[in-house]
């Protein structure tokens, strides 16, 4: 597992032997994060809720063999041969299906630390941006210049910066990093994810991330054949994709009920640097 580059903004992030320079970018980050801390106190924000967009789809897939299932009980309820138990299979076998959107939106909820962390970068790989920045503190979408951090082998970064003010620039910002290649797939898997307090509404997430990407345009060779093109796009996707491993450290704000990401880039100096939190402690 590669360490991730905590100098995107040519300051050392943490661990700093000497003091910080007043005059320096890393000095103005963490009075940023001191000032946007206390403003997202204050600050009223729309909950972000549940996953609203991600339940309707799966409410619409679950639709199909909730009907099927259904119908075979109305079905078997006409037999007469057919005892109760029948019929109550199907039933409950709709009952599993149609639970699911539910489960789905009740766990998307983010009200704990843990839960908003894999629910923001879970809705970047599946580029549901707006979802992502629901998860966001209201004021980190300023017009702040963002500049995408140096990882090996992640997407590719413009050195451009970017304002997360600007919906499209935070979704560029995102694409750059997960979607280098369009269109192309982005499957992020979160382990071994640990919380640590760090003041009073505030919960340091760390975890290890595997990030794969590829151009979704490999699926058309199963238009050779169902399963002589599944076996050929497998292959040529396991060949031409892009796995990237590396530890992720977020900041998480208690807002109201919810937790919110503090810092919606991937890597920031406030999130690697604490120091800005002494007076909150």
């Amino acid at each position: 597992m590669q360490e991730p580059n905590f100098r995107p903004y040519g300051n050392a992030a943490f661990g700093a032997t000497a003091p910080v320079d007043p005059a320096s970018v890393q000095a103005q980050l963490l009075q940023r994060a001191r000032d946007k801390f206390e403003a997202c106190q204050l600050l009223a924000s729309e909950p972000a809720g549940g996953d609203v967009a991600r339940t309707v789809i799966v409410s619409v897939i679950a639709a199909v063999p909730v009907g099927l299932a259904l119908l075979f009980a109305f079905a078997l309820s006409q037999d007469r041969t057919s005892g109760p138990l029948g019929v109550l299979i199907p039933a409950l076998i709709a009952l599993g299906f149609a639970s699911i959107p539910v489960i789905i939106f009740l766990r998307s909820r983010p009200l704990t630390p843990k839960t908003a962390f894999k629910e923001f970068f879970r809705s970047l790989g599946r580029g549901s941006h707006k979802r992502a920045r629901a998860l966001a503190i209201a004021n980190d979408l300023d017009d702040f210049p963002r500049v995408q951090p140096l990882v090996q082998k992640l997407g590719q970064p413009t050195g451009m910066p970017y304002r997360f003010a600007d919906p499209g620039q935070f979704k560029l910002y995102w694409d750059q990093l997960l979607r280098p290649r369009m269109p192309a797939y982005c499957r992020m898997a979160i382990r071994n994810v640990r919380e640590t307090p760090v003041a009073a509404n505030v919960v340091l997430v760390e975890a290890d991330m595997t990030i794969t990407t590829n151009s979704t345009l490999w699926g058309l060779f199963i238009l050779m054949g169902l399963v002589f093109g599944l076996v050929v796009y497998a292959i040529v996707d396991a060949a031409t994709r892009t796995t990237v491993r590396l530890p992720v450290r977020k900041v998480l704000v208690k807002v109201g009920n919810e937790w919110r990401i503090f810092n919606a880039e991937l890597m920031g100096v406030d999130e690697h640097d604490l120091s800005w939190l002494q007076r909150q402690r």
